[in-house]
């Protein structure tokens, strides 16, 4: 099982906006879950931020990504076996060819 699929509850916001003047997008998703067959509610949030450049042709993408309560993705404490949090940066670069 994964965070985006159980029996239970999810729910999901995304939202972004592009500045055409700057060539950048900020963007923000967030999700919460509710299932039945974990113990603790596990969440996902992303921020990030795209700059376009040659208009859609290529984009450079610095994000951050945390998964949290989730010891299926991320382990568990070998001590207390509590889940652990799994947070990273990401630095991508998209090109159209």
């Amino acid at each position: 099982m994964s965070r985006w699929a159980g029996t239970g509850q999810s729910f999901y916001f995304q939202f972004g906006y592009y500045y055409k003047k700057l060539n950048i997008m900020p963007y923000l998703s967030y999700q919460y879950s509710s299932f039945d067959g974990l113990s603790e509610n596990p969440s996902a949030l992303n921020v990030g931020l795209n700059y376009c450049i040659l208009d859609h042709h290529a984009k450079l993408t610095v994000e951050y990504m945390g998964i949290f309560n989730n010891g299926i993705e991320s382990g568990f404490n070998p001590v207390t076996n509590e889940a652990l949090d799994f947070e990273q940066f990401r630095l991508q670069l998209h090109t159209f060819l």
